[in-house]
């Protein structure tokens, strides 16, 4: 699921071109990562409440004309509980902020952070505006015109048409055989209604 990206004023203002009728095109330097949820305020942020260190985004583009796609990557011996991020350019803006009370991610000393993050923009913002340089790992959601990663559906969901997950041939044989056995009975019964007559 997609997380709700919260705009900081100096993030809209720096997304805003010098003629102040469109949008420029803005390049993610950083991401800042904080073990403190932020529940409100997010607009005044200068910098994200918390925060412990910054790591290199390694991949990331827009997926849609909502949704930018985000890898994130530390390969650190910290251990951490991370609640909460920011987009910083590379100027050193902060542009916006995700938070939540519960851990994102729970990092131990052996453990490489190596998780990819989907961001839902609101207020009409281009995610194609967004550019996160010579970033060389991406793990987008897959979609019809993108290859990307992909949960695969149950049985049950394949029987409930889940728009949102492939299929594979045992999801789809697991899903007919049950409606193919009923069909199986209903004709034998049918067949011997029939002799019976």
């Amino acid at each position: 699921m997609a997380m709700i990206f919260a705009w900081t004023t100096a993030g809209r203002a720096r997304l805003v071109n010098a003629q102040n009728d469109g949008v420029d095109a803005v390049r993610i330097a950083a991401i800042a990562l904080s073990e403190a949820h932020t529940a409100a305020g997010w607009a005044d942020l200068e910098a994200l409440p918390g925060q412990f260190k910054t790591v290199i985004a390694t991949g990331g583009g827009a997926v849609d004309e909502t949704l930018i796609h985000v890898t994130v990557q530390d390969t650190s011996t910290d251990a951490y509980d991370w609640r909460a991020f920011g987009l910083i350019a590379d100027d050193g803006v902060l542009l916006g902020v995700y938070s939540q009370p519960d851990p994102i991610f729970s990092k131990t000393a052996g453990v490489v952070l190596a998780h990819a993050v989907d961001i839902t923009l609101v207020d009409a913002i281009d995610p194609g505006s967004i550019d996160f340089g010579d970033a060389v790992f991406a793990l987008p959601p897959a979609t019809t015109e993108r290859l990307g990663l992909v949960e695969l559906a149950t049985p049950a969901e394949v029987l409930a048409r889940d728009p949102n997950r492939p299929a594979t041939g045992a999801g789809v044989m697991g899903a007919i055989d049950p409606v193919e056995q009923r069909g199986r009975r209903l004709a034998r019964r049918a067949f011997y209604l029939a002799l019976s007559r």
